[in-house]
């Protein structure tokens, strides 16, 4: 037992380690995700318009391997107050690129970190010099999707629950299937203990995902944010009491380390992810 807790401690300190080096900001990041249909053969550039008149922008990504002309066009671009965040500069960082990869009349844009706007509009400016700007979206998930019509200008939010349901989906089962190594790592017989570990994480799941969708709408992303961290310290506390309890077989010491080391480790590989979406 002390051999394969100390194997797991080091993988956790190494992830550790690991995870500081590449990127000292950890924890979840907004993200907007477009899907863009209609869109035409010529080379475009897409940006995401903000709402925000002051001129002190430090967060400005180099430009110079784009098309001038078109960057000119986006620079240029002010409406009632409207700017391109990428082009011109946001307060806080925000990632993502301006070209669209367009296959078919489609492309799919991605705008991540702690500059994402929670409203918004999507401009568009083609190589010809024909700009299309779409309606404002005020977005309701912390993580995205918005479909995007260059036809018409149109665009969308996918409905909220839909989003939140994807997000758990791949969260729950990604927990499940760490946490079930873990398991087995510990020693503990997977037929006669897959129920606590299904029931207690489908339980931790819902109480996350119930939060964080309804502080995302009454309060906005940053609160939203916070309150996921406080309530990721929360569940953890749960999952030790639920695990000493429910788990069959070995020691109650055993049985709260393990729901610890799952819950770090559940953590860490949540972060990389991130991690390496966002970089």
């Amino acid at each position: 037992m002390k051999r394969w807790v100390c194997i797991i401690m080091f993988m956790i300190l190494s992830l550790s380690l690991f995870t500081f080096a590449v990127h000292a900001d950890v924890g979840p990041k907004p993200a907007i995700t477009i899907i863009a249909k209609n869109m035409p053969s010529e080379m475009c550039y897409m940006d995401l318009l903000i709402d925000d008149n002051d001129d002190e922008y430090k967060n400005l990504d180099d430009l110079s391997s784009y098309n001038k002309d078109m960057i000119e066009a986006l620079k240029t671009y002010s409406m009632d107050g409207w700017r391109p965040a990428l082009t011109t500069g946001t307060h806080v960082p925000m990632t993502g690129h301006l070209l669209c990869q367009i296959e078919q009349g489609k492309c799919q844009m991605r705008y991540g970190y702690m500059g994402v706007p929670d409203t918004f509009k999507i401009i568009v400016v083609t190589e010809s010099n024909q700009m299309v700007v779409s309606n404002v979206i005020k977005r309701k998930a912390f993580s995205s999707t918005i479909y995007f019509d260059y036809s018409s200008g149109r665009a969308y939010e996918r409905s909220i629950i839909t989003s939140y349901l994807i997000q758990m989906m791949f969260t729950f089962v990604a927990t499940i299937l760490i946490e079930g190594l873990i398991l087995l790592a510990f020693r503990f017989n997977l037929k006669k203990n897959y129920k606590p570990l299904l029931l207690i994480n489908i339980l931790t799941q819902v109480l996350l995902t119930i939060v964080v969708i309804s502080t995302m709408i009454t309060r906005g992303s940053l609160i939203a944010l916070i309150y996921y961290f406080i309530l990721e310290i929360v569940i953890v506390i749960i999952e030790i009491v639920l695990f000493n309890q429910y788990l069959k077989e070995h020691s109650k010491t055993r049985r709260k380390i393990f729901a610890l080391t799952a819950n770090v480790v559940s953590f860490i590989a949540g972060v990389i992810n991130i991690l390496v979406n966002v970089t």
